[in-house]
């Protein structure tokens, strides 16, 4: 009993207390200031890497360009889901072409699915997801609400996937991979790519190979950097390395010296080079989404041909084109028609010389 009375009067608050230390707001300010130092600090110390040698873009395969006929060819891959968009064309090692796209799956939880499919004799496979925005999340331990930007690309008998990830706040790229076509994919690994851990991170287009055989991943502006970046990546999809583009072009072969004035910059756009040697560009024109057209420049893509208009419609919304080329020069061109399906149209150099400007 005496020792309970006694803890009473040890936390009675009418009792005198220790007069408290007033708040410095100097003291304050420089724990502040040493708070940001160390944090500065350690995202300098994480991007410190040894100085690798300076990266080259490998050279273009060489295509014998053939003569023949102008040739169009287009229809619509299966639907699966709804708010399909967002394609991403590759050709893989065999010759036939995949892609790979995005679409809402069905009631009732409305989740974000990627989709997989392959061209063979000129039909595309049944379509097959990959991953899911709940898969993701499992198995990045991740809350994510959201997949966004697809990107494939094929190298060598590697497919490579990478996409964005997001949940409350900021995007995280994921990437992964497959060694056998597209049929199995190793488990999702999500990649650092701001010293600070996951930052506001969107894919731009497919990546371009590097003369060492790694990889070189556009990025586009992110809360950190106002500037276009490209990730540098070894052959299996590590990052290496990370570069910021120059304001002043030419900074990289996927962005060309300039670009068409009719082409709507804010609006995604897909380039390849033909085989031909000149570049090819598809995006929207500055009338608005309900406009899709390529534009046909040169070698460097300082000069660039008025517009051929794909296809056009009043409140309509034909976006996200994809461009690859395939091993007999021929022009594949997937994009996202209306919401309600992903278009496809193959056509050759001889077509797309012969369409109106």
């Amino acid at each position: 009993m005496t020792r309970h009375r006694e803890r009473k009067r040890r936390y009675n608050p009418a009792m005198p207390q220790a007069p408290s230390l007033p708040k410095n707001p100097a003291q304050k300010l420089l724990h502040w200031l040493a708070a940001a130092i160390f944090v500065l600090a350690m995202a300098a110390a994480f991007w410190r890497a040894p100085q690798l040698p300076p990266a080259a873009f490998a050279a273009p395969p060489v295509l014998a360009l053939p003569t023949q006929a102008p040739l169009l060819q287009h229809g619509m891959l299966p639907g699966v889901g709804g708010l399909l968009g967002a394609p991403s064309l590759t050709r893989l090692a065999d010759g036939r072409m995949a892609i790979a796209w995005l679409a809402q799956a069905d009631a009732p939880r409305h989740h974000d699915v990627i989709w997989f499919s392959t061209l063979s004799d000129g039909n595309w496979s049944e379509p097959y997801p990959v991953f899911s925005s709940e898969e993701a999340a499992g198995k990045l331990f991740a809350h994510i609400r959201h997949l966004a930007d697809p990107i494939l690309s094929a190298q060598g008998e590697a497919v490579h996937l990478w996409f964005t990830a997001g949940g409350a706040g900021a995007r995280s790229i994921v990437h992964t991979l497959s060694d056998d076509g597209g049929q199995h994919w190793q488990a999702p690994v999500r990649l650092t790519t701001s010293p600070v851990g996951v930052a506001d991170t969107r894919l731009r287009m497919a990546p371009l190979t590097l003369d060492d055989g790694g990889l070189g991943l556009p990025l586009s502006p992110t809360l950190i950097s106002a500037r276009d970046e490209w990730l540098r990546l070894d052959s299996s999809g590590r990052i290496v390395g990370k570069v910021r583009l120059p304001d002043e072009p030419p900074a990289a072969p996927w962005r060309p010296a300039s670009r068409p004035d009719t082409l709507a910059d804010d609006r995604p756009q897909a380039v390849t080079r033909l085989a031909s040697g000149r570049l090819l560009l598809a995006g929207n024109t500055t009338a608005g989404a309900g406009t899709l057209a390529v534009w046909v420049g040169n070698a460097d893509g300082s000069v660039w041909q008025a517009p051929r208009i794909i296809e056009a419609a009043a409140d309509a919304d034909f976006s996200a084109p994809s461009l690859a080329l395939a091993a007999d020069a021929g022009i594949h061109l997937a994009y996202g028609w209306r919401q309600q399906g992903i278009r496809h149209l193959r056509f050759n150099e001889a077509w797309l010389d012969g369409m109106p400007q």
